[in-house]
């Protein structure tokens, strides 16, 4: 049997992105798909900034048009494991988090139907 899948991804980061499909069979086994590499040249969406990047830990999250709502971030690592999430109001935000270990990240704010993207480097 063939299968075909499509999905989006609306928050794709500027420059190469990896993705690949958990396929889990009815009985429960699974298997992983090739990782299909996709290449995106995004506009300098400069809605949120992040400083200083790279940082130790610390580091000021500031939105550059807040709306009047919840603002929801979350820090994953790469292979999308959530490791930090905070929901709070207004449009600066300090965050000081000495369990992160040196490596990449990935920041994703949300704000009101807007979502936010960008790769954070702890050293």
């Amino acid at each position: 049997m063939d299968n075909q899948y499509e999905d989006w991804d609306n928050h794709p980061l500027n420059g190469m992105n990896l993705y690949r499909l958990k396929i889990t069979d009815l009985d429960g086994s699974f298997t992983h798909s090739d990782v299909k590499k996709v290449f995106f040249v995004l506009t300098q969406d400069k809605s949120i900034s992040i400083y200083p990047n790279p940082n130790k830990g610390t580091f000021t999250v500031e939105l550059a048009h807040p709306q009047n709502a919840v603002i929801n971030i979350i820090i994953t690592d790469i292979s999308g494991r959530r490791l930090y999430q905070l929901n709070t109001t207004g449009n600066k935000y300090v965050i000081n988090d000495a369990t992160l270990s040196a490596g990449l990240y990935l920041i994703t704010v949300q704000d009101g139907n807007s979502w936010y993207c960008e790769k954070l480097i702890i050293e």
